[in-house]
């Protein structure tokens, strides 16, 4: 396996950095205590407002219009894959709201690496959520589910041995969550997650030369499960525990279960369950 040179890795450094110092320098300016405009909107149906931004640790979002954010995920994807998405809140009338994402994601492996040895080969990722969220009227609570699909293209050449391929990989995650706003600044939100499908598909075209006046091309294809692949059916379930000060917002919590591998939504089933933390700190301008 193919490491990152160390050039690539103090870029990753310095990023992080200069991140931290942005952060740091606007956080006398951001607003972070949740209100009924301002709410939670990770994995819910809801939106920021119109002008907000948000930067994060994983996560910048500008808010385009009242119903519309914009989304990057920054650490790690902000160095791996350039990425885009957009989240439209489709409706909103108390105490019921739904919204869609699509988000886009493509990484350039050789240009990642810098090696001219790597193999010229590109991931593209594409997901598309649905939320919806009901707000209690008698209870600071609110209950959100969501529903994902993801599409996961691989496209690659092995010029050694001048092997070229594809392969995808689909998948369906059904979430689930109940917000329970505890205090004005403090809010516990319990979650579940559940990879109910998975599916890989590929195919090859190999080209060899026996001698110089012959040509052989070898096509090939294959689809299977994800269970057949050691991918399969995964599901979580979880709490955190979302702090908002005078000046950013605070996410501490973990899942237990399965491992599901964030933003492509792949999961690995464990034979035994594992414990995977939760962490986000961000601030809202």
């Amino acid at each position: 396996m193919r490491r990152l040179p160390v050039q690539r890795l103090l870029r990753l450094l310095i990023a992080a950095g200069a991140l931290a110092g942005v952060l740091a320098a606007l956080a006398p300016q951001a607003r972070a205590e949740h209100t009924e405009d301002q709410r939670i909107t990770d994995d819910t149906a809801d939106t920021l407002r119109d002008g907000d931004v948000r930067l994060g640790l994983f996560k910048a979002e500008v808010g385009v219009l009242d119903d519309l954010t914009l989304t990057s995920h920054t650490l790690p994807w902000f160095i791996l894959a350039a990425n885009l998405g957009a989240k439209y809140r489709l409706y909103q009338q108390d105490p019921w709201s739904i919204s869609a994402r699509l988000s886009v994601f493509h990484l350039d492996l050789q240009r990642l690496i810098g090696d001219e040895g790597t193999p010229e080969a590109s991931i593209s990722i594409v997901p598309v959520e649905f939320f919806s969220s009901y707000r209690l009227s008698s209870w600071p609570m609110s209950l959100h589910a969501g529903i994902t699909f993801s599409g996961v293209k691989v496209n690659g050449s092995l010029d050694e041995q001048d092997v070229k391929g594809a392969a995808a990989q689909s998948n369906v995650m059904l979430s689930g969550s109940l917000e329970y706003r505890w205090t004005a600044r403090s809010a516990l939100v319990f979650f579940t997650r559940a990879i109910v499908l998975q599916e890989l598909s590929g195919g090859t075209t190999s080209t060899f030369n026996p001698d110089d006046f012959t040509t052989v091309e070898l096509v090939g294809g294959v689809g299977v499960d994800g269970n057949g692949a050691g991918l399969g059916n995964a599901f979580q379930v979880g709490g955190a525990w979302v702090y908002s000060s005078d000046s950013f917002n605070l996410r501490l919590g973990g899942g237990f279960g399965d491992v599901i591998a964030p933003v492509v939504n792949i999961g690995f089933p464990t034979r035994g369950r594992t414990f995977i933390p939760e962490i986000d700190l961000y601030w809202i301008f």
